[in-house]
C-alpha cells in the first residue's frame, strides 16, 4: 500500500491504525524512507560499533597472508576489529620490560619500561589508511600483575589475584597505554580484567582499582576509555531480576564514574532430544533488550544518567560439550555418518558456526536498537587459532585438515559479516507489530536497507507498507538454517515484495534501490523515559505503579512501552497485566516465550505499542502478573518518538 506524504503528526495515527488495529495472518511492517528516526540524536549507523571480529587487528594482514582474501574481507565484507586480550599480562610475561623499581618496592621501574616497550608498527600504509584508530576493546587477563606486587584473592576464588597497591597498578597500565601503542592501534576501551569472579563485584577494593586506573589515565590525557567489570554473564533476569543487584553493586561502588560498564552475553545451548532442537539459556534478542533497559533504569534512578556499555564478547555456543563443537554422535543424527574427508568436518563445524551467528545476529539487532548506550559490541568470532588450538570452535579460518601451514578454509561464521556487509546510512522510521521479529531500517542515498531477524521458529509472511514504493530493484540476502541445522546463505533478486516469506530463525537484508537520492522530509528523535520505580519483585497478587514523566509529551508521534520481566520457573507465567493511564493494554506474548524458559527461570521483554494520544506528562503504568504469583520487573521504559519538524 502506498501512502502519500504527510505533515507532522497525522500519518503516525494512520500508521497506528494501519498496523495495529487490524487482524491479519500476515505480519505488517511499515517503512517510511522520507522520515529519519534517530535515538537520542544517534542517526548514522556506526559500523565500527557492531560488525567486528574478535581480533586486535595488528597482525591481521600477516595472518591472512593473501592479498585477494584481504580485499574480500576488508572491502567486500567490510570487517572491523573489536577485541584484544591481556595488555598488561603480555608485557609482564613476555615483554622483558617489567621489573621492580629498586627505589620503590612494589612499583614497576617505569623508566626501564619506557625504554623497553615498543609500539607495533607492522601494519601496512594501506591498512592504516582505512581507519583513524582500530577501535579495539582490550580486556585484561587474570593474574596479570607482576609477582613483586602485593595481591589479594577474590573472596570465593583465592587463586584469582589482584594488586593491593592501586597506585602502582594504575601507573603500570597508564604507561603501557601511553608508550606501548601508537594512535592507530591504541585500545579504544580497556577493561581491568576479563570475566572476574562474581564475588568481586561487591568488593570496594575491586572497584577502587578501576577508579584509580580511570583517574590516572585521565590525568595523562590518554583517550582510551576505562571501564568494567567485564562480567562473564548478562542474564540479570534470574531470581526475579534480583541478579541485577550484583552488577548494580559494582556501579554503586564506582559511583557510576567509569567511562563505561560491561558484561559478556552468550546463549548457552544444548541439544534437546525431546525438542529435536538446540535450546538452553537464551538471553539474546528480547531478554537482552530488557537487560540493557534495566541497567539504564538503575543508573538513571540512582545517578541521574545513562551509562555507556561495552560488550567485548557475545554470541552462542554448545556450553556442555568439551570442545563446544557438535559431537560426532549428534552429527551422525543430523548430517549422516562420519566421512573421512575435511568437507564432512567443515559441515559438522558449520552447525556450531550457525549457533554462533544466530545468536550474534540477534544480539547485534538489539545493539543497533540501542545506539545511544552501546559503545562497542564484538561477536566472539576470532580470525584463526592455529597457534594454540587449530580446532577451536569460534574462528573464521581453519587450516585444511587442521594442520598448520595448509591452505585456509573459511568457516560458516563468515555469514555474519556477509549478511551485514552493505548496510549503512541513516536510521529511518519503521514499525513492526510482531515482537518475535527484530527490525532495523536505514537510508543511504538512493538505497534503503530493511534488516529483519526472525527470533522464532515459525515461518512468517510479511506485508510491507512503504510511503515510497517506487524502487527499481530489490536485492535480498538470506541467512538461516536447514532442517539438519547446517546454515545457508542466499542472495536473490526479486521483482516484488508481495507476500514476502521470512523463514523461522532466518535473517534477511533487503536492499531497495531507487532512481535517485531520497529526500528527507520529516525527522523523529526517539527519547527513552524511565520509570521512577526501578527493579522490583512483585509479591503474590501485588500490583505496582511504575510512574514515568514525559516532558515533551506534546511532540509524541509514536510510543513504545518496554517492560523487562524475570520469573523463577515455578512462577513462570508469561502474561502480565498492564494498565496505562487507566486504560487496559493488550500485551502480546512473544511466540518464542516457551523457548526462552529454562528449567530455572523465564526472562524476556514485553514490547507494547502505545497510542501516542494516551501519552501525558505524568503517566501511570500499573503492572501485575496475570497468574497472581511472584515475579520480577527489571525496568519500565517508555520510548517516545518526538516529531522534530
Amino acid at each position: 500500500m502506498l501512502l502519500t506524504h504527510y505533515t507532522k503528526k497525522p500519518l503516525f495515527f494512520i500508521i497506528w491504525f494501519l498496523i495495529f488495529s487490524s487482524a491479519s495472518s500476515q505480519v505488517k511492517i511499515f517503512v517510511d524512507p522520507h522520515t529519519t528516526n534517530s535515538i537520542k540524536g544517534h542517526l548514522e549507523l556506526n559500523r565500527q560499533k557492531y560488525f567486528n571480529i574478535s581480533s586486535g587487528g595488528k597482525n591481521f594482514e600477516k595472518a591472512v597472508g593473501n592479498s585477494k582474501l584481504l580485499k574480500t574481507y576488508l572491502d567486500d565484507y567490510k570487517i572491523n576489529f573489536g577485541r584484544d586480550l591481556g595488555m598488561v599480562r603480555s608485557q609482564v610475561k613476555y615483554g622483558n620490560s617489567v621489573i621492580e623499581d629498586a627505589n620503590r618496592p612494589g612499583y614497576v621501574d617505569i623508566e626501564r619500561l619506557k625504554l623497553k616497550i615498543k609500539p607495533d608498527n607492522s601494519a601496512s600504509k594501506s591498512f592504516k589508511l582505512r581507519w583513524n584508530n582500530l577501535d579495539v576493546a582490550n580486556h585484561e587477563g587474570h593474574n596479570a600483575y607482576p609477582n613483586f606486587m602485593e595481591k589479594y584473592g577474590a573472596p570465593k576464588k583465592e587463586d584469582e589475584q589482584y594488586p593491593v597497591n592501586n597506585e602502582a597498578a594504575a601507573e603500570l597500565v597508564t604507561t603501557i597505554l601511553k608508550y606501548g601503542f601508537n594512535d592507530f592501534n591504541r585500545p579504544a576501551t580497556y577493561e581491568i580484567v576479563n570475566e572476574p569472579h562474581w564475588s568481586l563485584l561487591k568488593e570496594q577494593k575491586f572497584a577502587n582499582l578501576h577508579l584509580k586506573v580511570h583517574e590516572k589515565v585521565k590525568q595523562e590525557n590518554i583517550e582510551t576509555l576505562i571501564g568494567g567489570p567485564c562480567y562473564s554473564v548478562g542474564y540479570f533476569y534470574k531470581k526475579n531480576y534480583s541478579n541485577l543487584n550484583n552488577f548494580g553493586a559494582f556501579i554503586d561502588n564506582t559511583n557510576a564514574k567509569l567511562d563505561f560498564y560491561s558484561f559478556h552475553i552468550y546463549d548457552f545451548l544444548q541439544w534437546s532430544e525431546q525438542k529435536k532442537d538446540f535450546s538452553g539459556r537464551v538471553t539474546t534478542g528480547l531478554p537482552l533488550e530488557g537487560v540493557l533497559d534495566a541497567i539504564q533504569n538503575y543508573t538513571i534512578n540512582n545517578f541521574d544518567k545513562e551509562v555507556q556499555m561495552v560488550i567485548s564478547e557475545h554470541g552462542g555456543y554448545l556450553s556442555k560439550e568439551e570442545t563446544n563443537l557438535v559431537p560426532q554422535a549428534l552429527a551422525t543424527k543430523l548430517i549422516g555418518p562420519k566421512k573421512e574427508n575435511f568437507k564432512y568436518e567443515m559441515t559438522r563445524r558449520s552447525i556450531t558456526d550457525r549457533l554462533m551467528t544466530r545468536s550474534a545476529i540477534s544480539n547485534t539487532m538489539t545493539f543497533m536498537n540501542n545506539p545511544h548506550i552501546i559503545r562497542k559490541a564484538v561477536p566472539f568470532i576470532l580470525l584463526e587459532t592455529v597457534g594454540w588450538n587449530p580446532k577451536y570452535y569460534a574462528t573464521l579460518l581453519v587450516p585444511k585438515n587442521y594442520e598448520k601451514g595448509n591452505a585456509w578454509q573459511e568457516t560458516a561464521n563468515f555469514n555474519f559479516y556477509k549478511l551485514f556487509s552493505e548496510i549503512n546510512g541513516k536510521r529511518i522510521l519503521s514499525e513492526c507489530e510482531n515482537p518475535d521479529i527484530q527490525y532495523q531500517t536505514f537510508l543511504d542515498g538512493k538505497h534503503v536497507f530493511v534488516v529483519l531477524n526472525n527470533l522464532g521458529a515459525k515461518t512468517e509472511t510479511i506485508d510491507f507498507n512503504f510511503t515510497n514504493n517506487a524502487f527499481k530493484s530489490i536485492e535480498v540476502k538470506k541467512h538461516g538454517q536447514n532442517k539438519d541445522f547446517t546454515p545457508y546463505f542466499k542472495e536473490e533478486t526479486l521483482q516484488s515484495l508481495d507476500d514476502f516469506v521470512l523463514e523461522g530463525r532466518e535473517s534477511v537484508v533487503i536492499k531497495l534501490t531507487y532512481n535517485s537520492t531520497i529526500k528527507i522530509k520529516n525527522q523523529v528523535d526517539v527519547q527513552p523515559y524511565y520509570s521512577k520505580v526501578g527493579q522490583k519483585i512483585l509479591m503474590a497478587g501485588e500490583k505496582i505503579n511504575f510512574p514515568i514523566k514525559v516532558s515533551e509529551y506534546n511532540e509524541a508521534a509514536y510510543a513504545t512501552l518496554r517492560i523487562s520481566v524475570g520469573r523463577d520457573n515455578d512462577n513462570a507465567g508469561k502474561q502480565i497485566n498492564v494498565v496505562f493511564n487507566g486504560e487496559q493494554l493488550n500485551v502480546p506474548i512473544e511466540g518464542i516465550a516457551d523457548y526462552l524458559q529454562t528449567e530455572t527461570e523465564y526472562g524476556s521483554t514485553k514490547i507494547i505499542k502505545i497510542n501516542p494520544k494516551l501519552v501525558k506528562e505524568h503517566n501511570d503504568i500499573e503492572i501485575s502478573f496475570s497468574d497472581g504469583k511472584v515475579g520480577g520487573i527489571g525496568s519500565v521504559v517508555l520510548r517516545v518518538g518526538l516529531s522534530k519538524n
